[in-house]
This record gives C-alpha cells, structure tokens and sequence, in this order.
C-alpha cells in the first residue's frame, strides 16, 4: 500500500539548506519515494497554530520503504544538518480513504 510521509520544517538557520537540498532527492528516490510537493508557500486556512516555514509531501511505495528512507545509515548526515538547524516534524499515513469503508 502506499504511503506518504509530510514534513513541516522551521528554519532557525539556512546554513545547511543548500546541502540538503542538493543531495536529499537522491536518498528519497533510492527508496522508491517521490516528492509531490515541496513549497514555502504555506497559509493557514482553518486553525491559529504556527506556520512552518516549509513543507513536504512525499509519496512511498510502502511503509517499509518510507522507514527505510528515515532509517537509512547514509541518510544520517543529512538528517542531523536538517535537525540541527531546523525544527522538523515528520508524519507517516497510508493512501486511503476511510470514509469509502463506511456503511452508511
């Protein structure tokens, strides 16, 4: 089944930025992820919490591979630029539509 992953991402410095940016589709693509969306365009439309300064979308194959892309040893370094720099929040949902599964 498939699964996406969606990260918010609040920059407290862009040191790291340009970095990342260049390697971490490399990482994703090796375990079959793909970007949807990746965009400092963020508004609120319903609610009053704080705006991340980023967002991403990024569609797995499965879930295996979403945790193997977060897992993988060589993705460390990347990862640890994005933590030290950033405040970064990471959710893992599968592609499905409960509300189809509903009696009604």
């Amino acid at each position: 089944m498939t699964y996406f992953v969606m990260g918010e991402i609040t920059l407290k410095n862009d040191d790291w930025v340009v970095e990342y940016v260049t390697n971490i589709n490399a990482f994703i693509e090796k375990h079959g992820g793909k970007v949807l969306s990746r965009s400092i365009e963020v508004e609120n439309i319903e609610g009053e919490r704080p705006l991340p300064t980023n967002v991403i979308l990024i569609e797995f194959p499965s879930r295996q591979s979403a945790l193997s892309f977060f897992e993988d040893p060589d993705y460390r370094t990347l990862r640890l630029l994005r933590q030290a720099g950033s405040n970064s929040e990471f959710i893992l949902f599968p592609a499905e539509d409960l509300a189809l599964s509903l009696e009604i």
